[in-house]
């Protein structure tokens, strides 16, 4: 789903890394892992995925 205003490079960003953002939303399981690396790298991920998708939503509104 594109958004009209693809001149936006954050809206640009977001639709070209939909995909990318749905897997890493569906890999959850690393949020429980037993390596403190891994769940840290996930955290850290999850946060620039929500901070992405967060600019997203407002610009798109």
């Amino acid at each position: 789903m594109e958004h009209p205003d693809l001149a936006d490079p954050i809206l640009q960003r977001y639709d070209q890394n939909n995909e990318i953002f749905r897997e890493v939303w569906n890999m959850t399981y690393l949020r429980v892992s037993d390596n403190p690396q891994i769940r840290a790298l996930y955290h850290q991920l999850e946060l620039l995925c929500s901070g992405i998708y967060n600019a997203y939503m407002t610009e798109s509104h």
